[in-house]
């Protein structure tokens, strides 16, 4: 039987559609060590999927991989989708006895440069002994906090998370060049770095070590340079309320004959059913002081100084029992009072002195013009002259006053007129 001919342009229209409706696949081999294991998975409310073929393919939303070599077929209905809609989550573990840790964050994308067209997320989960901590150093100049909707420049953004009895807290999100020098988190804790498709890890490596044995879930330690500084930082679950009786510790190293200035700033207040959220300031100038956060804060604090907040026992059940808050750390090179007081009381014994000298020299000067009057008056003479042919000279001043005496203009005939009168009669 010969098939009709008409329905071979339908058979054609079929396979054409059928063909320009065939997803889009993207194949990639990936290498994954020992003690790594990587997450491949596709964002929510997408046709996409990431498939893999062992006897037969298999396509999922989301596939884990640990310790092999498997080839990876990226699956969406458009090939741009391929690289916007799918996420990579590359993630090791870190532990810490008592004494070490047997590793650090070593910061490095070698064995995944396949994967360097998708949205990378590298992961370091870290555990702790009980009751102590594990400690994290950046290295210089430091991390700096921005909130959870805002990006970094370079591209790169760390996360910090702590794992509680109650559940993670996120610490903050960071950028690179900042004060955040290092951080201690209790038990167990995260960190990531986000990277952008098509852009390499940055080649880094952050220290791990362990900490002290904290009362906090996490200790911040800020370290600022001489000068002035300025710095900012989130509560714990930003925007999001802080985590019912918890307690986080910022520590505030600056440099000598510098000081600190603390301010809260945009603080939401919880409902607490138990104690109140509060704030403690320790310092090696001073004892240890409470504040609430209503409470007006500490304008100055000399040299280092440790903050603390302790959240209280909050009302689960209201949806308006929230602790949020900014934190904005201002440093500068320290007035110290003591010293403004010893160059005032210099200056004004400077000042004392100088009057007292002018003085002493005004009454010697006056003592000496005094002495040549009194030495001028002794040589003086008035002489009868009633025929006003000899011209007299005297030293007498014009009549007149100064300070300690008056001058007067005296008629000399008066004085000598019983000299005249004498004269006459003998004539």
């Amino acid at each position: 039987m010969v098939p009709s001919t008409a329905g071979v342009p339908l058979l054609v229209l079929l396979l054409t559609l059928k063909a320009c409706s065939a997803p889009e696949v993207e194949k990639v081999t990936v290498h994954v060590d020992k003690g790594v294991t990587v997450t491949i998975q596709t964002k929510q409310n997408t046709n996409c999927k990431v498939c893999i073929k062992v006897w037969r393919r298999n396509c999922f939303d989301s596939k884990q991989f640990k310790d092999s070599t498997v080839l990876v077929e990226f699956e969406c209905p458009t090939r741009q989708a391929i690289f916007t809609d799918f996420t990579v989550k590359i993630e090791q573990n870190i532990e810490c006895s008592t004494k070490s840790c047997n590793g650090h964050i070593v910061q490095s994308d070698s064995s995944f440069s396949l994967l360097l067209a998708f949205n990378r997320t590298f992961t370091w989960t870290l555990n702790a002994s009980p009751q102590t901590a594990f400690r994290i150093d950046f290295p210089k100049p430091g991390l700096r906090q921005i909130r959870p909707w805002e990006a970094c420049e370079g591209g790169h953004s760390f996360t910090l998370q702590a794992s509680r009895a109650t559940g993670s807290a996120t610490i903050g999100k960071y950028c690179r060049e900042g004060s955040i020098s290092s951080v201690q988190i209790q038990s167990n804790g995260r960190f990531s770095v986000e990277v952008p498709a098509r852009q390499k890890l940055q080649n880094d490596q952050f220290n791990v070590s362990v900490g002290e044995e904290i009362q906090s879930f996490a200790k911040i330690t800020l370290t600022f340079p001489e000068g002035t500084s300025s710095s900012e930082l989130l509560s714990p679950n930003y925007p999001d309320s802080v985590p019912s009786s918890s307690v986080i510790e910022w520590d505030i190293q600056v440099p000598d004959k510098h000081g600190t200035s603390v301010q809260f700033l945009n603080v939401s207040q919880p409902r607490c059913l138990k104690n109140m959220a509060a704030v403690e300031y320790r310092s090696k100038e001073r004892a240890a002081l409470f504040r609430n956060l209503t409470d007006a804060q500490r304008n100055e604090e000399k040299g280092n100084v440790s903050v603390t907040l302790r959240n209280c026992e909050m009302d689960m059940t209201s949806s308006n029992s929230t602790l949020s808050f900014s934190l904005r750390v201002l440093t500068s090179v320290r007035t110290d009072v003591t010293m403004i007081l010893v160059v005032v009381t210099a200056v004004l014994a400077i000042l004392v002195i100088v009057a007292l000298v002018a003085c002493v020299v005004m009454k010697k000067q006056k003592k000496t013009r005094m002495k040549e009057r009194q030495e001028a008056q002794k040589y003086q003479t008035s002489i009868y002259n009633p025929d006003l042919s000899t011209r007299v000279y005297s030293n007498w001043p014009e009549p007149g006053s100064d300070e300690e005496h008056v001058y007067v203009s005296i008629d000399e005939t008066k004085i000598y007129s019983h000299l005249l009168d004498t004269q006459s009669t003998a004539q």
